[in-house]
């Protein structure tokens, strides 16, 4: 159902394992993802159409595994706010090879349409992050029905979020009971009616927490930067280089702005206790047998003191979620069939500026 889904890797110690966060596979060349999701001067991959992570024969589905040869980072991402919460992955299209070609690309969502949704849009968001706050991790592709909320719905009693919290850069969705979590940042919001990706997994506060939604990075916001980005470098089989399509079911009564991104897919193995994110309390991670490694993900740019934390589609967490903005990202999860690839790259902003 999802042969777009892109599970995140990055090389530790020679090795590559899954690096903590989904992304969406958006042309044949390129994968997008959350800013906060890139290791500065770490190799990155990706394993496209990944359903079930830890079986090497991904439960019968047809999967690739990609080296990225660049990554773009959001010039204008703010760590400590998660403001233009974007990155770009372009990858060694010769390795897709392998990948059926009746297989497409998600079309991202940068219509007229997508910064006009109301509450109550039916989206979906998915990952292998974890089923609740602190909790364990999934081996298999799980999915979640969210409601999308205006920025001043997110803003507003029952709510607990502020106005400046939200931006203009960010959407926001919610459901009882359900939400991503550790683990699902830089997955996927997506508009199964339109066939689009609206958003990009990137903060909440807790799992599923009543009064806070997820919050996602808002693809239509960006759209200038991600469409230039991906089309000034090569862009493989990519038609919004040349126009923009339209979507068949427009929302109505569209809000006039709308805020919020949050990161809603679940993550496999738990993360060790000396990794976790501080702002995130700790809790025993589940003894699932895997081996897990050691260092934090952290930003690339304006690196907040606190570290990052992924989140899961799941239930509300017992423990009372703190008031800071946590981002939706789990530690390295260290996976022995991951080992693929070693091939540089190079991570990218804007003023081609290298690192």
């Amino acid at each position: 159902k999802y042969p777009w889904f892109a599970r995140l890797l990055i090389q530790e110690n020679g090795s590559w394992f899954w690096g903590g966060c989904g992304g969406s596979w958006v042309a044949r060349n390129w994968v997008m993802t959350a800013a906060h999701c890139i290791r500065p001067s770490t190799d990155h991959g990706v394993m496209i159409g990944s359903v079930c992570r830890t079986d090497v024969n991904n439960c019968g589905q047809p999967q690739v595994r990609v080296a990225a040869t660049d990554v773009y980072v959001h010039p204008d991402y703010d760590s400590n706010t998660f403001n233009n919460d974007f990155a770009l992955f372009k990858l060694d299209e010769t390795q897709l090879g392998s990948y059926p070609n009746d297989y497409d690309p998600v079309t991202p969502h940068y219509g007229s349409y997508t910064t006009e949704y109301n509450q109550g849009r039916p989206l979906w968001t998915l990952g292998f992050g974890t089923t609740s706050s602190g909790g364990s991790t999934t081996t298999e592709l799980y999915h979640v029905s969210l409601n999308s909320l205006s920025n001043e719905q997110c803003t507003e009693s029952p709510y607990s979020y502020s106005q400046t919290q939200i931006t203009d850069r960010m959407i926001c969705a919610a459901s009882p009971g359900k939400d991503a979590c550790q683990g699902d940042s830089g997955g996927p919001l997506y508009d199964e009616v339109n066939d689009v990706l609206v958003g990009v997994v990137s903060w909440g506060i807790g799992c599923a927490e009543s009064r806070y939604p997820g919050v996602y990075a808002r693809i239509s916001a960006e759209w200038d930067w991600l469409n230039s980005t991906m089309c000034s470098n090569g862009c493989t089989e990519c038609d919004f280089c040349k126009t923009n399509p339209e979507l068949t079911n427009p929302p109505t009564n569209s809000p006039t702005t709308s805020y919020g991104s949050t990161p809603m897919l679940t993550m496999s193995t738990n993360p060790p206790t000396d990794s976790l994110p501080t702002s995130k309390p700790k809790t025993n991670p589940p003894t699932d047998g895997l081996p897990t490694s050691k260092p934090k993900i952290t930003n690339p740019i304006n690196s907040p003191t606190t570290s990052y934390a992924p989140t899961h589609i799941g239930t509300p967490t017992t423990n009372p979620p703190t008031t800071n903005p946590v981002a939706r990202i789990t530690t390295i999860v260290t996976d022995k069939t991951e080992y693929y690839y070693n091939e540089p790259i190079t991570i990218t902003f804007s003023n081609n500026n290298h690192f």
